[in-house]
C-alpha cells in the first residue's frame, strides 16, 4: 500500500551555477515553499553523478516528492525546505524494492515428480 502524496505544483525552478544547487518554488496548500536541492543531492540522484541544470530538470518532480516525504526545513530559515544526499538515498531505498518474482504461496502443494526409470 502506498502512502498518499501531498498535492503540489511547481511555480519556478532554476539552477544556481555558482553554488551548483537547485532552487525550486513549490505551491503546497496555497503557500509558496522555497526548496533547495543541494549539490550533493544532485550528485546522488543518478549515475553518473552530475550537478547540472539538466540533472535538476530531469529529476525535478522526484526532488519535489523527496522534499515532501523526507526533506527537512533549514534551521536558519524555517520556511525553506532542503533536500540533501541523505534524503535522496532514503528515497531511493524506498523506491528500489522490486516486486518478488516468486512467492512461497502454494509451495506445500508441489506434487512429487517421479524419478526417471533406470
Amino acid at each position: 500500500m502506498t502512502e498518499p502524496t501531498t498535492a503540489y505544483s511547481i511555480v519556478s525552478a532554476r539552477f544556481d551555477e555558482g553554488e551548483k544547487c537547485g532552487r525550486i518554488d513549490l505551491r503546497v496548500a496555497d503557500r509558496i515553499r522555497p526548496l533547495i536541492v543541494t549539490r550533493r543531492a544532485l550528485l546522488s540522484i543518478a549515475s553518473p553523478p552530475r550537478a547540472s541544470q539538466a540533472r535538476l530538470f530531469q529529476f525535478l518532480h522526484s526532488f519535489c516528492e523527496i522534499a515532501l516525504a523526507y526533506g527537512e526545513c533549514d534551521p536558519q530559515h524555517a520556511e525553506i525546505l532542503v533536500v540533501t544526499a541523505t534524503d535522496v538515498r532514503r528515497w531511493r531505498r524506498g523506491h528500489s524494492q522490486p516486486e518478488p518474482l516468486w512467492t512461497w504461496q502454494g509451495i506445500g502443494s508441489i506434487a512429487a515428480v517421479p524419478s526417471p526409470p533406470n
